[in-house]
């Protein structure tokens, strides 16, 4: 839990910092994503487990994929800061699960317009616990697509491909996830 406020205290400061300067005349966008993904263990020989999302969340069988995009675009549109963000939480009989997936990330458009390849990257942190333990896991991972504007500028549509890997604290194997996100984000200019 004490991973989880120093994560959530440090992106309250990185997001202070640069939504409240004056440099900053962009635009606060939220979205989400879709998609289909393959998920595999390190190990050798280890399963392979394709998931569709509709839309893409932290889930009990994968892909551990935030589905909630809040972010903020600089006032040249090509540099976006955006925070990928999904909760999940099943309880019955006493018993709870809660998964929650928490990414700072960073995409740069190579240029600006109505269609503009992009690129990101980003890290951020997985929970899973249950009825008295928690386990936490770092992630990071790296993107590409294309984004287009729609709206006269007020929204956006998204299409990647994307890699993740998330690291395991307890002696398991890492997982990567591999697949292809369709998004869309609305613009509040």
């Amino acid at each position: 839990m004490r991973r989880v406020r120093m994560l959530a205290f440090g992106l309250g400061i990185v997001g202070g910092v640069i939504f409240e300067s004056p440099v900053a005349a962009g635009a606060w966008t939220a979205g989400t994503n879709l998609g289909v993904g393959v998920l595999s263990s390190s190990e050798p020989g280890g399963n392979n487990q394709v998931t569709v999302s509709w839309p893409i969340g932290a889930s009990v069988v994968g892909p551990f994929q935030p589905g909630l995009r809040l972010g903020y675009v600089f006032d040249d549109d090509e540099n976006e800061l955006f925070v990928n963000t999904s909760l999940d939480f099943v309880g019955s009989n006493g018993q709870s699960l809660t998964i929650t997936s928490n990414s700072l990330n960073f995409q740069h458009a190579l240029r600006s317009g109505d269609v503009s390849p992009y690129f990101d990257a980003g890290a951020g942190l997985i929970s899973e616990g249950g009825t008295g333990s928690t386990q936490y896991d770092w992630t990071f991972g790296a993107g590409t697509g294309l984004r287009r504007m729609v709206s006269s500028g007020h929204g956006a549509l998204r299409a990647e491909v994307r890699a993740d890997v998330l690291s395991t604290t307890l002696g398991q194997s890492a997982l990567y996830n591999v697949g292809l996100q369709l998004g869309f984000d609305l613009w509040f200019k």
